[in-house]
């Protein structure tokens, strides 16, 4: 007889619990409300500032004309890369994860919009688990446990 796992139990609960930002995230044709919340009503004005402030993004969006409501049109481009990808960060801790992915998440970043990106993980690290992936050999430093894929080297 086979006994389930927990994750067999719940396969569900373990899917949200784990958010995933892209090199390139994608926004829809919608608010930035509804894009940060991805349709979740229960997520209140409130919290999405309090997430906004988290991630260095409150002081942009509102400065927005429309602020929440702002259509957001040409996957994001009114934004700039870093603000792109502080609203995506923003999106994924509105899911309350307990694992957050990031895949190339200081990319296409300036040195300025890179150490805030930095930052911000460095704050959010001891609260979830953050795997991130890199090229990017100066990230390293910031981080406890790192595997190179190349040579599978854990430090």
């Amino acid at each position: 007889m086979h006994s389930q796992t927990w994750f067999e139990t719940d396969q569900a609960a373990w899917h949200n619990s784990i958010a995933y930002v892209p090199q390139d995230s994608v926004f829809t044709n919608s608010s930035l409300r509804e894009n940060l919340t991805m349709g979740n009503e229960r997520i209140s004005d409130d919290r999405i500032w309090q997430t906004l402030d988290r991630v260095n993004a409150g002081g942009f969006v509102h400065e927005l004309v429309a602020v929440l409501d702002t259509a957001m049109s040409n996957n994001a481009q009114q934004f700039s890369g870093g603000e792109r990808q502080r609203l995506a960060i923003a999106r994924a801790l509105l899911r309350e994860p307990t694992l957050l992915l990031l895949d190339e998440i200081t990319n296409a970043l300036d040195l300025k919009n890179e150490q805030k990106i930095i930052d911000i993980l460095l704050n959010l690290k001891a609260e979830i688990t953050i795997i991130i992936i890199t090229h990017k050999k100066d990230l390293v430093q910031y981080f406890d446990t790192i595997v190179d894929v190349k040579t599978l080297h854990i430090q």
